[in-house]
Formats: C-alpha cells, sequence, structure tokens
C-alpha cells in the first residue's frame, strides 16, 4: 500500500506533467493555436495518442492524490471533489473531443452536428473542471492548521505569538498531533474552539488570542532540509496587537500582565518576557582596529 506522502506526491507531480506535456505537444503543432485552440484539440491528428495519453495519466495521479487527501487531507468533501475532477480528466482522455475553430486544418470553423464522443468529452470536462473549482474554495476555507503536508506543497505558513492568557491553550494544542486527528477526521480549531482571522496576504488562519501573527513563504533548500532537518522562510505579512506593540517597538512594560509573550521550556512550564532592560554602548578604551578575543 502507498503512503500517503507518495499519494500526496503523485498530485504534486500530475499538474506540472500535464502543463509541460501540452505546451510541448502545442509547440511542435505548426497549426496549432494556443491561444484560439483549446488543449483537447491537441488529441487529433496523427499524433493525437499523446495528448490522450496526457489525459488519462492526468486523471490517475490526481485520483491516486484524492486518495491521500481523503486520508490526511483538511476536507474529504475537497478530496471528493479532487476525484471528480481526476474522473474527468479521465473521461476527456477516454472520450476524443471534436474539432473546434478550424484545427485539424480541413476542418470548419463551426460543426453543424457533434459526435456522441465529442459531447461526452465536453461533458466530463465540464464537470471536472467546475469540481476543480469548487474544491478550490472548499480546501481554502477549511482553515485546519495541522494541515502540515499541504503547508509544506503550497509553501506558506503562519508563526503566531502567545501570551499569559492564551497559555492554557498553547500547551494544549501544541501537545496534540495535528495529523492524528486528521486522521480521525477532527478539525483542531473546531475540537478547541479557536477563534480566527485571515491574514492579509496569504489568508492564512490566525489564532485571535495570540499577539502577534507573521504570514511566511518558504524558501526551499533542499539541502537544508533533508540533511539538517531546517527550512527557511520569507515573511510577507507581520501583525501584532496595538497593546503590545506600536510605533515599530514592543511595550510589554506598560502591557496588561495577561498579553506578557510566554516561552516554553517543558512538561506545561512557560518562562515569561515581562521585564525590559535597557543596554547602553561602551566607549572605545583605545583607538586602533579592533582584536578577535582569539588573537594573540
Amino acid at each position: 500500500m502507498m503512503g500517503n506522502q507518495a499519494l500526496l506526491a503523485c498530485g504534486m507531480a500530475a499538474g506540472p506533467v500535464f502543463t509541460l506535456t501540452y505546451l510541448l505537444e502545442g509547440a511542435s503543432r505548426v497549426d496549432y493555436q494556443p491561444f484560439r485552440h483549446p488543449v483537447s484539440s491537441l488529441s487529433l491528428g496523427r499524433a493525437g495518442w499523446a495528448q490522450t495519453v496526457n489525459f488519462l495519466l492526468a486523471g490517475l495521479l490526481s485520483l491516486v492524490f484524492a486518495v491521500g487527501l481523503w486520508r490526511v487531507g483538511p476536507s474529504q468533501w475537497g478530496a471528493l471533489l479532487i476525484g471528480v475532477w481526476a474522473v474527468g480528466l479521465l473521461g476527456a482522455g477516454a472520450f476524443r473531443t471534436d474539432p473546434v475553430s478550424g484545427y485539424p486544418p480541413g476542418t470548419p470553423d463551426q460543426l453543424q452536428h457533434h459526435t456522441r464522443a465529442g459531447a461526452l468529452h465536453d461533458l466530463f470536462s465540464l464537470v471536472g473542471f467546475l469540481a476543480l473549482t469548487v474544491a478550490c474554495f472548499v480546501f481554502a476555507l477549511s482553515h485546519s492548521p495541522g494541515w502540515a503536508i499541504y503547508s509544506i506543497a503550497s509553501g506558506v505558513l503562519s508563526l503566531m505569538v502567545p501570551c499569559v492568557a492564551s497559555a492554557d491553550l498553547a500547551f494544549t494544542v501544541g501537545s496534540v498531533s495535528g495529523k492524528a486527528l486528521h486522521d480521525e477526521g477532527v478539525d483542531k480549531f473546531e475540537r478547541y474552539g479557536i477563534e480566527t482571522f485571515d491574514g492579509p496576504v496569504l489568508g492564512l488562519p490566525m489564532a485571535a488570542e495570540w499577539i502577534a501573527w507573521v504570514e511566511c513563504r518558504l524558501l526551499r533548500e533542499p539541502t537544508a532540509e533533508e540533511r539538517y532537518d531546517t527550512f527557511f522562510c520569507e515573511s510577507v505579512s507581520a501583525l501584532a496587537d496595538s497593546r503590545v506593540f506600536s510605533n515599530g517597538h514592543w511595550t510589554l512594560e506598560h502591557a496588561p500582565a495577561e498579553l506578557h509573550t510566554i516561552h516554553y521550556i517543558a512538561a506545561g512550564t512557560f518562562a515569561l518576557a515581562s521585564n525590559t532592560l535597557q543596554a547602553v554602548a561602551r566607549s572605545a578604551l583605545r583607538s586602533g582596529p579592533l582584536r578577535h578575543l582569539s588573537d594573540k
């Protein structure tokens, strides 16, 4: 049995493989005009078998992807919709389209009557594209924070800073595996009643009880990820509660105690960062170049 990551990897490959194939096919056809003729038209003619195989392969990969989403995804409704999209691709490959807009050369711009195969091709395509569109909205509204595989695949994640008032919630949700809940069909936000708002740039779900939030995009560094289990991100938006941050500075010394930041130690114990210390730069003892401590 394929592992969940392998199933999801098939879905990640389906789109790029399908797109690259039809772009190469279109570029190799002298009379094919991509802004006038649909991708389905590439299945016509002597080399049409390549696009037919492309439809079928993309459909199979998407169907496997749907199985993976059903197992670990944030929404089983979304997984079903991806399955419908996969069936649409398979149907588009099984039933060849009718000539459209004069392609292949020698065919009329508009057909008077559609063949049964052409009508079925259009029907499968229409249902598939509709299902894919709805699936995008379903996944966007799922607000599932533990959907780690999706986050890595899409390259986005959020960072949030808890405070004293949210210590119990931070400890609770941090001690529970989001993946395990997903396997049970349970949404982590719903189970613990976490109120959220959408991030301003990426629309990621932000926990309202926290005091600072950062939306990030992943910077892929395969070597660091594989060798050191480390990844790098760039922040695309940053927000903070005005009671603890204003004019570009943290103001914890004036903030209510329940809004002070906390830092996890172990076993439910947190350290507080409630005091501030103003450092003063020292004057140089003597002029001349600075020496490293190890220099002799």
